[in-house]
């Protein structure tokens, strides 16, 4: 079975091997799983920024999500200026073909998911001194979970 989903310019491809009971026309996991991005609230221009995706499971049942098998395809990070412009997009451009895996959350158990952004644009060039917003996205099977409280503020400064 496949299951093929255009995220903007990631293009998702899973295969599902050998996982019982995988749906890929599942209904979009809501709560009990929140999504939360944490990330310095300023930096100087071209300073790497430390971003963690961290995923909670809020319920009191183990929550079993089925994922990509590697890791690095789990979340995604967008990087927009104050004008709504994407100036970075963690996966941007990338092809994902991998299998998927489960992955259990405790009760009240968390997964982190980290990544530094550069703190440039797509092209290469460090972005200028402003204010950006960063997005997080968990990926699991049955589709993207954004960070509650929408994004994080991000302030860039000249040195």
């Amino acid at each position: 079975m496949k299951n093929a989903r255009t995220r903007g310019s990631v293009v998702m491809v899973t295969a599902l091997w050998g996982i019982a009971g995988c749906s890929s026309t599942s209904e979009p996991l809501q709560a009990p799983i929140k999504v939360v991005v944490q990330a310095p609230s300023a930096v100087t221009i071209a300073e790497p920024v430390p971003i963690t995706i961290r995923v909670m499971n809020t319920s009191a049942n183990a929550e079993v999500l089925h994922v990509p098998y590697d890791s690095t395809y789990r979340f995604d990070v967008v990087v927009r200026d104050s004008k709504g412009s994407v100036v970075w997009d963690r996966l941007a451009n990338a092809f994902i073909a991998t299998p998927l895996v489960s992955m259990t959350i405790e009760p009240g158990g968390e997964k982190d998911f980290a990544t530094v952004w550069d703190g440039r644009n797509q092209s290469g060039t460090p972005v200028p001194a402003g204010s950006y917003s960063i997005t997080g996205t968990f990926t699991p099977d049955t589709g993207p979970i954004s960070a509650d409280g929408g994004p994080l503020i991000l302030m860039v400064v000249a040195r």
